[in-house]
């Protein structure tokens, strides 16, 4: 297979999975009233929504349970600005939905 192939392949893959998500988001939210994050971000700066779909993806955690029982056995408490913004931005979220 060539790498022009391949790389057409691979979009088309990623354009199909793209889709499958959007529509199961799309599904959910139409079955619990909420709305899709996606809605929530304008479209000209997409910046906050990749942040809140990792947020979301690591179970709103703003680090692994793993890290964070390390540094509990440690001692240390983990918290950064972006964990402060991200969860400052979810309550904003979470009264917009």
């Amino acid at each position: 297979m060539s790498e022009a192939t391949a790389h057409d392949e691979y979009n088309s893959n990623a354009e199909q999975f793209a889709n499958q998500i959007h529509s199961a988001r799309a599904n959910h939210a139409r079955k619990t009233g909420e709305r899709p994050a996606e809605e929530l971000f304008t479209p000209f700066n997409r910046a906050g929504l990749g942040v809140f779909l990792e947020y979301e993806r690591m179970g709103n955690r703003p680090v692994s349970e793993a890290l964070e029982s390390d540094a509990v056995e440690h001692g240390l408490e983990l918290d950064t600005l972006a964990s402060r913004s991200v969860r400052s931005s979810m309550a904003l979220i979470s009264k917009h939905r």
